[in-house]
Formats: C-alpha cells, structure tokens, sequence
C-alpha cells in the first residue's frame, strides 16, 4: 500500500511528509505536530488522484503511527489524526521584487 515517506518540511516541532504508494505516485500528504506535552497531532489529507481509498486510512493511519512515531501511539491516547480528502491546487510562494 504505502511504498514511502518522503520528508518535505521539518522544524523543531513538526514535519511534513509526502506518502507515495508503491506505484510512486504521490498519494496522500501528513503533517505532523509534536506537542508540548509529548503528544503528536497529525492531519493526513488523502489525495483526490491518489489510489487510496477511504476504506484504507485506518491502515494508514495505524502504519503510520508504527513506523514514523514510535514514541507514542493510537492505542495510549496520545497521537490523534485528522483525516481529509483533497486535491492540491498549486505551489504559491511570493514574488522576489527586483
């Protein structure tokens, strides 16, 4: 199902990750917020031109919290996700004046 994370944005509290299925399409995205509290919120958007269906993200999910954070999990209460179906519109980033 999943083939691979792929690291696109990390700070001292969160991380972004592109998941590609394992035909190497990009299939979902995952923020990932480490709290202050030791907890980890997390939102997978599930791509619209992704091969996962909704029937898949509690595999996910679960895969997820076994291989990117192992510090905590679903079943000790302290990792919750938000999970959504979208598609992505564009990269917007500012324009260098000059």
């Amino acid at each position: 199902m999943i083939a691979r994370f792929i690291r696109v944005i990390r700070t001292q509290s969160s991380e972004r990750f592109i998941i590609q299925a394992k035909d190497g399409e990009d299939s979902a995205v995952l923020d990932l917020h480490y709290l202050s509290s030791g907890n980890v919120a997390g939102t997978l958007v599930v791509l619209d031109a992704g091969s996962f269906p909704d029937a898949v993200v509690p595999e996910i999910l679960q895969y997820v919290d076994e291989v990117l954070l192992p510090e905590v999990s679903i079943e000790h209460h302290n990792v919750s996700f938000t999970a959504v179906r979208g598609q992505i519109i564009g990269d917007f980033m500012p324009h260098e004046e000059g």
